[in-house]
């Protein structure tokens, strides 16, 4: 018995320190994969974010800031270079627009409808294009085929890295104040993340559909 008590006794002990060293660990992950997920869209980097979030609300405020700031300047840095990819072989873009059917009016209005509102909000675009799943890369792709400027994007896509980071370690910040455990707070929050991501793309990519049905169906009114 007295074994038994002592051994819980070490292990409540060295539970924080193993806490923090896990939050230490999970940085240089958290900037690969954030990285890497800006650059290669495959990797769930909203759901890295909130994981190490919760570490970092079993660890201490201090550390959840260190998260927010790691995952904001490594998801700037991907998109920066995701768009350098695109302007740099704006002619390749412009060849794949060629061959596809950008001069229905359809395309050109949404080609038009991009430009538009990059000119007039571009700021506001980046930050909801990376907020929702999917839509960063189109809106990176129309951005570079109407040459938006250099300045306007690094600067936009600071303000969208930065929003895109907070709401996911406040996702994170919850799972972590919900469960003492870390490792569940972690799976729940993981999964919830992914989960919203799923159905963020399902509701978007029925929206498409609905829109393009009463499109068709409005055309050979006109």
């Amino acid at each position: 018995m007295t074994a038994t008590l002592a051994s819980a006794e070490v292990l409540a002990t060295a539970w924080p320190d193993r806490i923090a060293d896990a939050a230490s660990a999970s940085y240089p992950v958290l900037v690969v994969a954030v990285l890497l997920g800006a650059i290669v869209p495959v990797i769930p980097t909203g759901a890295a974010v909130s994981a190490a979030a919760v570490l970092a609300v079993h660890n201490g405020g201090v550390s959840l800031i260190q998260v927010i700031v790691l995952a904001a300047v490594s998801a700037w840095l991907g998109d920066c270079v995701v768009y350098a990819l695109f302007r740099w072989g704006r002619r390749g873009v412009t060849r794949f627009i060629a061959r596809h059917p950008i001069d229905s009016p359809e395309a050109n209005d949404r080609l038009e409808e991009t430009r538009r509102r990059l000119t007039e909000n571009g700021t506001q675009v980046l930050v909801v294009s990376r907020l929702i799943p999917g839509g960063r890369l189109p809106t990176m792709f129309a951005a570079s085929a109407i040459r938006y400027p250099w300045p306007r994007y690094v600067s936009g896509a600071g303000v969208a890295a930065i929003v895109w980071a907070i709401a996911y370690a406040v996702m994170g910040l919850l799972g972590g104040s919900l469960f003492s455990n870390p490792l569940v707070g972690i799976a729940v929050t993981v999964v919830a993340t992914l989960l919203v991501s799923l159905i963020a793309r399902y509701v978007q990519r029925w929206l498409a559909n609905r829109q393009s049905r009463e499109s068709s169906a409005a055309g050979p009114v006109g």
